[in-house]
């Protein structure tokens, strides 16, 4: 039950207004573009092109909304629609369709509620958005201390004396201080003491 909802959950992916995006983009998420998408876009969810957005190019999905700007072959699943302000130059591919009066279309549309799932077909060399991971440049600080563990692992020194025996000294290395080196560690402490 708890894997079927995680199944039909959708999440929402949002390109930025100040994004400005070329290429391809293939998800199973909605999508609302705030800035500008130039390119082929595909989602088994909805795209909704807000007020600011500016999207062309190729658009598949269930569901197509159009509040700011469009261009290009755009196919929808279910709906195609175009808000009050919004503008779109091309073709439409879709079941339904709906342009409200202060909206701009300009183009050629089919329109049939027999048209089929829409399909989407990812190249081997796109990118789908659950697989993009974000490349961030690791701090100055954090550079130094990776470079001084590569070149010098820490080395940790345990003293442990009794009056009556002679002191004895234990050099540990290792290289990665983990809480796994730290529980050995105190085990061998625990060692020397009951010697």
């Amino acid at each position: 039950m708890e894997s079927e909802d995680k199944k039909n959950q959708v999440g929402l992916t949002i390109i930025g207004s100040e994004m400005n995006l070329n290429g391809e983009l293939f998800s199973n998420d909605d999508i609302r573009i705030d800035g500008k998408f130039v390119g082929e876009l595909q989602t088994n969810g909805k795209i909704v092109i807000s007020k600011g957005g500016y999207v062309e190019g190729l658009l598949k999905a269930k569901n197509i909304v159009v509040v700011g700007k469009a261009k290009g072959d755009f196919e929808a699943e279910n709906n195609f629609k175009i808000s009050d302000g919004g503008s779109f130059e091309g073709s439409v591919k879709s079941r339904y369709i709906n342009i409200t009066e202060l909206a701009h279309f300009e183009g050629t549309c089919s329109i049939s509620p027999k048209n089929k799932d829409i399909v989407i077909v990812q190249s081997e060399s796109s990118t789908d958005i659950k697989k993009l991971k974000s490349t961030i440049e690791p701090k100055p600080a954090d550079q130094e201390l990776d470079k001084r563990l590569k070149t010098s692992p820490p080395t940790v020194s345990v003293t442990v004396s009794d009056d009556k025996k002679s002191k004895e000294k234990i050099e540990v290395s290792t290289e990665v201080v983990s809480s796994e080196s730290t529980s050995i560690l105190t085990s061998k402490i625990s060692q020397i003491k009951s010697i």
